[in-house]
């Protein structure tokens, strides 16, 4: 570049000039306007965001453990193909409620190692399982895998263990 007089008194004069004087004060207003509308969606948003939280958090029951237990069981009996052999409806058939303390530790390893293996490595939430399924229900075009599955050792694990006897097989 070329720092004479004539080029640098050229350069003031495009710099001045009008029109560019004209397009600049142009793209500063539509930037300040367009900048000041996306504060006022980003605003709207969040509050509208915040007031559906509030809403929801306001009309929900509160859950106990009284409400979270299940009225009723439905117990099914499998053969070792896998093929249902009977079910019994009856909600108070073969139920006895005990509480953990009494249930042996084997057994409650035996029922955590057989439905969530890293249930000790998470809160109760699952995120591993969780996207797991749902990758393999993308894939299969099914929910077989079962997202809701995921969170069962936990809830099942806050509610009072059932323990029924043996059902004999016919």
């Amino acid at each position: 570049m070329k720092y004479t007089k004539q080029n640098i008194q050229k350069k003031r004069q495009i710099l001045s000039s009008e029109k560019i004087r004209r397009n600049s004060k142009i793209s500063l207003f539509l930037f300040k306007y367009a900048f000041i509308i996306s504060i006022a969606l980003i605003v709207t948003g969040l509050g509208l965001g915040v007031g559906f939280v509030r809403g929801i958090l306001k009309t929900t029951p509160q859950i106990t453990k009284d409400s979270v237990h299940s009225k009723g069981y439905i117990t099914t009996i499998y053969d070792n193909k896998g093929s249902t052999i009977k079910t019994l409806s009856n909600h108070d058939s073969n139920r006895i409620y005990t509480p953990l303390s009494s249930v042996p530790k084997n057994l409650q390893h035996a029922f955590i190692a057989i439905e969530d293996e890293r249930y000790y490595s998470h809160n109760g939430i699952d995120l591993y399982g969780i996207i797991r399924a749902t990758f393999l229900g993308i894939r299969n075009q099914s929910l077989s895998q079962s997202i809701f599955r995921e969170s069962c050792v936990p809830v099942l694990s806050a509610l009072p263990p059932v323990i029924s006897p043996r059902v004999p097989v016919h």
